[in-house]
């Protein structure tokens, strides 16, 4: 089924994190600001949404897909086969726009987590690639009842203050 612009940026900003429905829905929104930046728009210009057909059907996937943020079915091969038609567009029209094929790396962050109260060290360097993995690892302390905790990150910039209860 079509996807309107207001599809695409939705599915765009709902995806942004998938291995295989981000790449997608990024290139599927590069594609459609080139088709609004060099013709008549993407609702009148059918080419570039007939090329990205199989990568809309990949996005949209089975109606019920909507409920479903994982999509086992979105799979690195359909992905492949879904950007091959959009690749040949780029090429055959020269057209000047980005194919996500991989989501960049995380970058990994060393976070220091300390005691508020105390300022004592819980736990040294937690390294995570993003704060909820830091914030789960504070979790998994176990020594404590109940304490406020600082969570610094490699710099030292404070980046949260939460109360987290330890079970003894």
């Amino acid at each position: 089924m079509w996807m309107n612009e207001h599809d695409i940026k939705e599915a765009a900003d709902r995806h942004r994190e998938h291995p295989v429905l981000g790449p997608a829905t990024a290139t599927l929104k590069n594609l459609m600001e080139w088709t609004n930046d060099n013709s008549d728009g993407w609702p009148y210009w059918q080419p570039p949404s007939k090329a990205a057909a199989k990568l809309q059907e990949l996005i949209q996937g089975d109606r019920m897909s909507r409920f479903d943020d994982e999509r086992a079915d979105a799979t690195k091969a359909k992905l492949t086969a879904a950007l091959a038609p959009v690749k040949a567009f780029r090429t055959r029209r020269s057209a000047e726009f980005e194919i996500v094929e991989t989501l960049p790396e995380a970058p990994r962050v060393s976070y220091t987590i300390e005691s508020a109260d105390e300022g004592s060290l819980l736990l040294p360097k937690a390294t995570a690639s993003d704060l909820d993995s830091a914030l789960e690892a504070a979790w998994r302390l176990q020594r404590y009842t109940e304490r406020d905790v600082v969570i610094y990150d490699q710099a030292r910039k404070k980046v949260a203050t939460v109360s987290v209860v330890f079970e003894e």
